[in-house]
């Protein structure tokens, strides 16, 4: 699903459809993965593994596929880099790619190397909110006032998944200190999103939206707003269950 990210073309691609009976993704396997990645994909110790790390790479190779970039995506190699972040290694354009997989979702969304983009998703499930608490009481009991149709469970996965996806467009995961993270402003969308602004990072904006049971966030630029709706473009790239196997 192409779309506007200020001057930038970026595309945003769903592999939610992965199978991951261990015969199906052995035929995906080889089809979609690079050689270096088929050794990669091999050495993992689980079928879970295996599923994100599948499931993931073919998202990415969509998004960047639609982009122009390399089609076959056997010569896509999507290598970590030195904070474990995607790196896309094939000719033609110089992309840059953000990549979230989670129970029942798996996105991947792609853009011009000279923007930044993070994408995080998130399963809403009370039962994994005590770990959650232990990192975000503090932010939760400041900015719940700001979301009053939120739940506190809600507000958690979303403050969550917001943090998630700054790492992500900085290239840095989780791996700064916790106030690096912190927000500087707050604010729900007539939508029904919730859009962040960042204390130290005052070029980002974070907006999240709710599909289903769970919530994604994308983090972009500031200046560079998107010529649709977040909710509108998660929304309609997941009513396309891609069917290319």
């Amino acid at each position: 699903m192409p779309f506007q990210l200020g001057p930038y073309r970026a595309a945003l691609a769903d592999a939610s459809w992965v199978p991951s009976s261990l015969t199906d993704m052995a035929q995906l396997k080889d089809q979609w993965l690079h050689p270096a990645e088929v050794a990669v994909w091999e050495a993992l110790p689980t079928p879970a593994r295996q599923y994100s790390l599948l499931a993931g790479r073919i998202a990415a190779k969509l998004a960047v596929a639609t982009l122009g970039g390399q089609a076959d995506p056997q010569r896509v190699h999507v290598a970590p880099g030195c904070f474990g972040q995607p790196i896309i290694c094939a000719g033609g354009p110089q992309l840059a790619v953000s990549i979230t997989h989670t129970a029942g979702l798996v996105l991947a969304v792609a853009t011009d190397a000279r923007s930044v983009v993070g994408i995080d998703a998130e399963l809403v499930q009370e039962k994994s909110t005590r770990g959650l608490r232990t990192f975000l009481a503090d932010e939760a009991e400041r900015w719940r006032p700001r979301l009053p149709n939120l739940s506190d469970t809600e507000t958690l996965f979303t403050l969550w998944s917001q943090r998630e996806s700054v790492g992500k467009a900085l290239r840095i995961g989780l791996t700064s200190p916790t106030s690096v993270y912190e927000l500087q402003s707050l604010e729900r969308l007539d939508d029904g999103g919730v859009r962040a602004s960042h204390r130290s990072f005052p070029q980002l904006l974070t907006e999240s939206a709710r599909s289903g049971s769970h919530v994604v966030s994308l983090t972009r630029p500031q200046d560079q707003e998107p010529d649709r709706r977040w909710s509108e473009l998660l929304g309609d790239v997941l009513a396309i269950r891609t069917s290319v196997h």
